[in-house]
């Protein structure tokens, strides 16, 4: 063998050792790619969101869901940052079941791989509103009870909660409903325990007859 040929056939040898070593590097860092670009990019893009309003829609026909502006902030750290304009679930008998508005909260991943758990660090909201009996009479959360439970949870205990104005509907019974509006309504965890604020309006009706609770 030539000292050319020699030489040409270690060349091919190291141009092979090169182009396998980047290969590796890419799909070593391909989830991490994924994490932190395509998925965000994905959540904010316009035809994404409309291909989940429309599976919805098509899946459960009286059901519609409307996503303005979300928006998904990943790092190198385990932290994860979800946010949205305004998310409804309305049907076509009920056009005002759920909706959140100006929705913003910081997730931790660190403890997802070990135990399988989430923990939420805050959730803020300028506005959540929610009818109760008619969101849990909706055809896929009356699904997602019938299937099996989810091997992961979310930790709440630790989490900060601040929501500007809330309002939650609930029919006690046939002729028993509740109105609950609460402004400034917030959870701070402190140590142990938590300190919960809140300027709120209690209503229960019953027929002709009202009741009216006030706490600040």
């Amino acid at each position: 063998m030539t000292f050319e040929r020699a030489f040409m056939k270690i060349k091919t040898i190291l141009k092979f050792c090169l182009t396998s070593t980047v290969l590796l590097a890419f799909i070593a860092a391909l989830p991490f790619l994924i994490y932190l670009y395509v998925l965000p990019y994905a959540v904010s893009n316009p035809k994404v969101i409309n291909y989940a309003q429309n599976i919805v829609e098509k899946a459960y026909p009286d059901t519609k869901l409307e996503i303005k502006t979300p928006y998904l902030k990943t790092s190198l750290s385990p932290d994860v940052k979800f946010g949205v304009e305004e998310l409804s679930i309305s049907t076509t008998k009920s056009p005002k079941i759920f909706i959140v508005e100006n929705f913003d909260t910081d997730l931790s991943l660190k403890e997802i791989i070990k135990k399988k758990n989430v923990i939420i660090n805050f959730v803020d909201a300028d506005s959540i509103f929610v009818d109760v009996n008619k969101f849990l009479a909706l055809p896929f959360f009356k699904q997602e009870q019938k299937t099996q439970k989810s091997e992961y949870s979310v930790d709440i205990f630790h989490s900060t909660l601040d929501v500007k104005n809330l309002d939650i509907l609930y029919d006690i019974d046939k002729k028993t409903k509740m109105k609950l509006n609460a402004k400034n309504f917030g959870i701070i965890p402190q140590n142990a325990d938590k300190k919960i604020t809140y300027n709120a309006n209690l209503f229960i009706t019953k027929g002709a007859e009202s009741l009216k609770l006030s706490a600040i």
